[in-house]
């Protein structure tokens, strides 16, 4: 499933984008799921991830598109951002938030689709790092980015999906190697966490979407310096 964010204050512009998404969905036979927001204020007060977000950059009575898609790095640094324009000398600005793409308002649907393969084809790509997990005498494919934090609890190993809850068994130790060039750091000695998916520190806690998580005094040195170094990357 691809879930799409569209962030777009004028009804028929937005409509457009709806009905591009559906007739692209069904020309691909891909499972697309979207929701609008009509403000950027509403937008970030909700947001818990996303694999495309559409942003106008021009949002009347709200904070823009640009500014907005600043304080949305800072909570998701990996979601694919398309900029909507009216203005083309404004899309420039997009490289300055690492967007991906920016479409110029009228859109028309061959163009959109076009942009959309582009698009698809990175999602895909960013989705390709792929995890075994043993869970009840078989093996589950997980992508790795959708793993939030591993815990160990009570002799057993939880995987903190975007979706719920994996159980499985084994050692975090061997989970933090099999993890190791993929942004996950240990925070304590029951969690490991998916760096992608960090939002922001409160005094001994990491808040992993939305979850506060401890981190202990040994290990809040290194687990603040992975952190640095992938915000910085």
């Amino acid at each position: 499933m691809l879930k799409v964010v569209i962030v777009e204050d004028e009804d028929e512009a937005a409509e457009v984008l709806c009905s591009f998404l559906d007739k692209y969905a069904a020309e691909k036979n891909e499972n697309i799921r979207y929701v609008r927001y009509k403000c950027t204020t509403d937008f970030l007060s909700g947001y818990n991830g996303a694999d495309i977000v559409f942003m106008d950059i021009n949002i009347m009575n709200d904070m823009n598109g640009i500014k907005a898609a600043h304080k949305l790095r800072q909570a998701d640094s990996v979601v694919t951002l398309i900029f909507i324009t009216s203005f083309e000398q404004f899309a420039v600005k997009g490289y300055e938030v690492e967007a991906f793409d920016f479409i110029v308002k009228p859109v028309s649907y061959p163009d959109f689709a076009l942009r959309m393969n582009r698009v698809l084809k990175h999602v895909q790509k960013e989705r390709q790092d792929t995890i075994n997990i043993k869970n009840e005498g078989k093996f589950i494919i997980a992508s790795v980015r959708d793993i939030k934090y591993v815990e160990v609890m009570r002799h057993k190993m939880l995987f903190h999906m975007t979706d719920g809850i994996v159980e499985s068994t084994g050692t975090l130790r061997e989970m933090e190697d099999a993890l190791t060039d993929k942004y996950f750091v240990r925070c304590n000695k029951c969690y490991l966490v998916n760096l992608r998916h960090v939002r922001g520190m409160d005094g001994s806690f990491v808040n992993v979407d939305g979850e506060l998580l401890l981190v202990s005094r040994p290990r809040k040195k290194d687990f603040l310096s992975a952190l640095n170094r992938y915000l910085s990357k």
